[in-house]
This record gives C-alpha cells, sequence and structure tokens, in this order.
C-alpha cells in the first residue's frame, strides 16, 4: 500500500496521516512539530506536504510496541 506502481513511496497528505493515527489534523501538526522522534515531512510543493507511508507506518508499529506489555 506505501509504494505506488512506479515504485515510488507514497506520500501521505496531512488529513490522511491523522485518519491512520486516529487524531485530529490540529493534533498531527503538534505532534510533528514536538515529538522528536515523528518522521520529517516531505516538502511536495510550495504549499502541499506530506509524510513518507512507511515512515508514518513504522512510526505507528514503534509507539504502539511500546504500549505492549511482554
Amino acid at each position: 500500500m506505501g509504494v505506488t506502481e512506479q515504485g515510488m513511496e507514497r506520500v501521505v497528505p496531512p488529513k490522511e496521516a491523522a485518519l491512520m493515527l486516529g487524531i485530529s489534523t490540529s493534533t498531527l501538526w503538534v505532534l510533528a512539530a514536538e515529538d522528536e522522534n515523528f518522521p520529517p515531512r516531505v516538502q511536495m510543493t510550495e504549499r502541499r506536504c506530506g509524510w513518507r507511508y512507511s515512515d508514518l507506518d513504522g512510526y505507528i508499529k514503534k509507539k504502539t510496541l511500546k504500549g505492549v506489555v511482554h
């Protein structure tokens, strides 16, 4: 799902990234600014940015694993 048919990695826009994380877009911006472990943004144009799908997926997995009791 994270790689397009052309083999390029998909960049997830902010609204979709917030949905993936289960948070609001305003919380997404706060998280991106304050969490040093949050993946870096990818600037697509002057006014559009997003995050690599694999970076967000890895972030979610890392956060999920921290909450699991072994």
